[in-house]
C-alpha cells in the first residue's frame, strides 16, 4: 500500500511535487497575453500540459531554479 493511498495529504504532496517539476521543466501552460494582467493580480495556477507527465523523469536540460532576492 502506498502512502498516498492512506493519506490524502501525501497524495496532495505528490501532485504538488509533479507540478513543481513540470514548472521547472517548462512543461506547464503559461497565461496568454490577454490573461497577464489578471494573472499578476490574482495569481496563476500552473497545470502540466497534456502528455507531459511521461516526460518529467527524462527531462534532463533543466537548469536549477534561481531563488528570488527581491523582498517586494
Amino acid at each position: 500500500m502506498r502512502a498516498y493511498d492512506v493519506n490524502e495529504h501525501a497524495f496532495d504532496a505528490l501532485a504538488c511535487a509533479l507540478t513543481a517539476r513540470a514548472v521547472a521543466c517548462g512543461l506547464t501552460a503559461c497565461p496568454e497575453v490577454a490573461e497577464l494582467d489578471d494573472a499578476r493580480i490574482e495569481g496563476w495556477i500552473h497545470l502540466p500540459v497534456p502528455g507531459s507527465l511521461a516526460l518529467l523523469p527524462h527531462h534532463e536540460d533543466v537548469a536549477p531554479m534561481q531563488r528570488s532576492t527581491s523582498t517586494g
